[in-house]
């Protein structure tokens, strides 16, 4: 039997691409130009320190559980109330630590996974207040809607500050008698400052109750990255809220913000292979001399038309394992065309003719009273990045590669909300011919399931073979001093 793959180490170098020329802005319909070149190797490492979500230095405190701990940035909200208000002046204050080196949105604090909600509420008062309690709690909740139905409360974590009663949750918590505080023996804030310092710790997984009512279970959850995009049905809010309870008949006072939690997800290793080849700076080895480090997909059958002839087209998709891959990183493919008629193999195994994108899925519903496996979800899909080709021998025999935006949202699973990413191949774009496929009703040859995490496996940084792109598949997306940016918050 014969391979589909050439055998051992490919033959000539992938191209090699100077990122000091660029393409003319005003010819959108070009690449830019590359050349095979002499070095051995033209794989580029994925840059470090690129992002304001790079989590090196989060990952290796995260794995050995050892290390000082990392600046911190004060994010501080005030409050302004009664008489006061017109002179605008505050009285209470509330600072929030947020780290200093991950940025998820601006304005606001950014917690990563394995750090504390820490931070001071002060009050500055002209005279004494009624106040039966100050309480400061974090919250977290997947929000579809303006309905009470369409909201998910999946981290509730309350902290008494002061108090002047033994339960001052007991009519609003159910947790009240587990939440233990200071007591004091009067019910008023007294003229003056006062100051509490706080510091909550975040969990990295919440078990949820899950199904319908009369057979409900518990499942763990990883708590979700913050997702807020505009033109999204859902999003992931997370926010600190400090609370002044004052008592019947008296309106509580509140001052919260929001802040952005980031997960800390990273990719397992890729083969002993791989790994070396970008320890190396070598070319990546193929399905064929390297099977651990790849999944080959099922072959699929195409069957086109020109205006004179009919042809038959197989093509097989293997894609780099395992199936898990960090934001800001590659996804490494290798494609094989085979056709008996040589002219139609020459222009469907062109780089331009290929179309294969990564798709995003957004799942989302508010019904929690059926099984899982029958929720009914509302899905928004996009397709992001085109993925880049280029012919690595005379065989019809193609390498590529995705390359993933640093901002990108992890693979995220809630039990209303999700994030999914696959790689679709799509029918080939070639002028002239007419295909009929066994394809779905959105269009795809092939689709793969794959996983979005937030930090690169231990070891090598992955290497970039192929020339960057100048156009995003994502909707708004622009480009600024050749990265991409989205119009989204974070």
């Amino acid at each position: 039997m014969t391979s589909i793959f050439p055998p051992g180490p490919l033959t000539s170098p992938p191209p090699v691409y100077d990122a000091s020329e660029r393409p003319d802005q005003n010819n959108d319909t070009e690449l830019p130009a590359y050349t095979s070149g002499g070095a051995i190797s033209s794989g580029r490492v994925v840059p470090l320190n690129f992002s304001p979500l790079d989590l090196t230095e989060h990952v290796e405190r995260y794995l050995t559980d050892a290390g000082a701990p990392l600046p911190k940035r004060e994010y501080t909200y005030e409050l302004v109330k009664g008489k006061e208000k017109d002179r605008k002046k505050p009285w209470a204050f509330l600072t929030v630590l947020g780290d200093s080196t991950v940025s998820l949105s601006k304005g606001i604090p950014t917690i990563v996974e394995g750090e504390k909600v820490e931070g001071e509420v002060k009050i500055d008062l002209d005279s004494a207040e009624a106040c039966q309690a100050v309480i400061v709690s974090v919250r977290g909740q997947i929000i579809g809607g303006a309905q009470n139905s369409d909201v998910l409360t999946f981290l509730e974590l309350p902290k008494v500050l002061w108090s002047a009663s033994p339960n001052p949750l007991s009519s609003t918590s159910k947790a009240a008698n587990l939440l233990p505080g200071p007591k004091q023996k009067s019910n008023k804030l007294q003229q003056g400052s006062h100051s509490w310092p706080f510091s909550i710790d975040l969990p990295k997984e919440v078990a949820l109750t899950v199904g319908p009512k009369d057979a409900p279970k518990v499942e763990v959850y990883r708590l979700p990255q913050s997702f807020f995009e505009r033109h999204a049905r859902a999003r992931v809010h997370y926010e600190v809220t400090v609370r002044f309870v004052r008592g019947l008949l008296k309106t509580d006072w509140r001052l919260s913000t929001q802040f952005a939690y980031v997960p800390i997800t990273i990719s397992p290793s890729p083969s002993p292979l791989r790994v070396l080849a970008y320890q190396e700076n070598t070319p990546l080895l193929g399905p064929e001399a390297d099977p651990t480090g790849w999944v080959t997909l099922d072959p699929v059958a195409i069957y086109g038309r020109t205006e004179t002839k009919e042809v038959d087209i197989r093509i097989i998709l293997s894609i780099a394992s395992p199936l898990s891959y960090a934001r800001g990183s590659v996804i490494p493919l290798v494609l094989t065309v085979q056709c008996k008629d040589a002219r139609a193999l020459e222009q469907l195994s062109t780089p331009r003719s290929i179309v294969l994108r990564l798709r995003r899925r957004l799942r989302y519903h508010s019904d929690d009273h059926k099984p899982p496996e029958s929720y009914p979800w509302t899905d928004e899909h996009e397709h992001s990045e085109l993925a880049l080709w280029w012919p690595e021998t005379l065989t019809r025999y193609l390498k590529g590669e995705i390359h993933l935006q640093t901002d990108w949202k992890p693979t995220t699973v809630m039990p209303r909300f999700r994030v999914e990413y696959s790689v679709v191949l799509l029918p080939p774009d070639v002028v002239g011919f007419q295909f009929e496929t066994s394809s779905t009703s959105r269009g795809e040859l092939l689709e793969q399931p794959v996983e979005i995490t937030t930090a690169f496996a231990p070891g090598p940084r992955p290497r970039m073979y192929a020339p960057p792109q100048y156009e995003s598949g994502f909707p708004g997306a622009t480009v600024s001093e050749g990265r991409y940016t989205m119009n989204q918050i974070f």
